[in-house]
């Protein structure tokens, strides 16, 4: 991110257990620094604590196929921005080795990502803790990988820049992988990011909080099936048109997203379309939106526009050409308060304040509000919060140290 270089410096030292900031120079309490020497210098007495300073770059290094690693506890990797602390494959190496399963471990504090398993088949990320991430979570993926189960939070500790790179799972070229029954909370950045050429892919199931930017992001990618999970007060770092969405999709096509439950998030659902002329990825169609259910309030006094269902496209009409079947359709939504003059939907670069209005275009047909009742038995089945927990133009914060 700008204005820091920490992403670059992979050296770590954890006092008492608990990570210190790595500053250039002259460290202050809970800091340290590495001088020209390579001695590392506290801005605190260590006497009477435990200081760890990390001596690994990776905790696991693939060489072979078929391996199962289960029931640990593994901390502090000095890897580089990019990689895995547990990878399958060797460093620079094009291929990975296949049938690896990465399950009930406790995994945490890598300066990189924590796990990468990818360019293999049979890769299995099951029922694990991985947080503390100084880049990622979980990079890249595999050829119908699975990753169910695992609580993925407080990732990118070292401010890499989330317009890059950077928060829960982030992965490209991804084929037929599963992302379900996940948490995912409290990372800076996306929780769950498909980017470039990435096709049939399943996010299903997972319950996806308080990340700093938008819950899941496919990109420029096809073929998703993105339904079932729940997705609260996500994208408050991120709030800008469309950024903080708690499902968006940018240039993807023939996806569908339904059955989602979204509350008090920076946005609801975003598809945007921006210019990619002369790729394939040029042209969003196919994309279906239906039986969603978005609670929201809106924000008069705030410059930025939350939207709760918007079609955006910036530089052509192209998305809203009939021949391209985007479409919207049985959406429910929830405001406390009755329509105004904020915007709420947007369709063919026209905003909307009223429901009624949108369910005149493409956007949305047969979309209503939910009463009270409906609204209060939803979030108390769902387990979410019931009303924001913050209010006017909010912002994002997370505690990391």
């Amino acid at each position: 991110m700008p204005g820091t270089d920490r992403c670059l410096w992979p050296e770590q030292v954890f006092f008492d257990g608990e990570p210190l900031l790595q500053v250039a120079h002259n460290p202050g309490p809970e800091e340290f620094a590495v001088d020209d020497d390579r001695r590392v210098v506290l801005g605190q007495d260590p006497g009477g604590h435990l200081v760890e300073v990390t001596v690994r770059r990776h905790w696991v290094l693939g060489a072979a196929e078929g391996v199962t690693i289960t029931g640990f506890t593994m901390r502090h990797a000095a890897n580089e921005g990019r990689s895995g602390a547990i990878m399958n494959r060797m460093k620079r190496l094009d291929g990975g080795y296949a049938n690896w399963t990465v399950q009930n471990n406790r995994l945490s504090d890598a300066h990189g990502g924590v796990i990468s398993l990818s360019n293999a088949p049979g890769l299995r990320i099951l029922n694990n803790e991985i947080y503390r991430g100084g880049q990622l979570g979980i990079k890249s993926t595999g050829c119908g990988q699975i990753v169910r189960g695992n609580r993925i939070h407080h990732n990118n500790t070292e401010d890499f820049n989330w317009r890059w790179e950077a928060g829960g799972l982030k992965t490209s070229h991804a084929e037929g992988v599963r992302v379900d029954s996940n948490e995912f909370y409290a990372n800076r950045g996306n929780a769950i990011w498909f980017d470039i050429d990435s096709s049939n892919n399943t996010i299903s199931n997972n319950r996806i909080h308080h990340n700093s930017r938008r819950g899941i992001h496919y990109e420029i990618s096809e073929y998703g099936k993105i339904f079932d999970n729940v997705l609260w007060e996500n994208g408050w770092g991120t709030p800008e048109r469309g950024l903080g969405a708690a499902i968006s999709l940018g240039n993807s096509r023939n996806t569908e997203i339904h059955g989602n439950v979204m509350a008090w998030n920076a946005g609801g659902i975003s598809v945007i379309g921006i210019d990619r002329e002369g790729t394939y990825w040029d042209s969003v169609h196919g994309i279906h939106v239906h039986d969603n259910v978005i609670l929201a309030e809106d924000y008069p006094e705030d410059p930025v526009e939350h939207f709760a269902l918007a079609w955006l496209q910036g530089w052509s009409t192209q998305m809203f050409d009939p021949a391209n079947d985007n479409r919207g359709e049985n959406n429910a939504y929830w405001y406390p308060t009755p329509e105004g003059d904020a915007t709420r939907y947007e369709w063919a670069k026209t905003a909307y304040s009223r429901l009624a209005d949108f369910n005149a275009t493409p956007g949305e047909e047969n979309g209503r509000y939910l009463t009270r009742d409906e609204k209060d038995a939803l979030v108390a089945e769902k387990g979410i919060p019931a009303a924001p927990e913050r209010h006017g133009a909010r912002r994002w914060s997370g505690q990391f140290r």
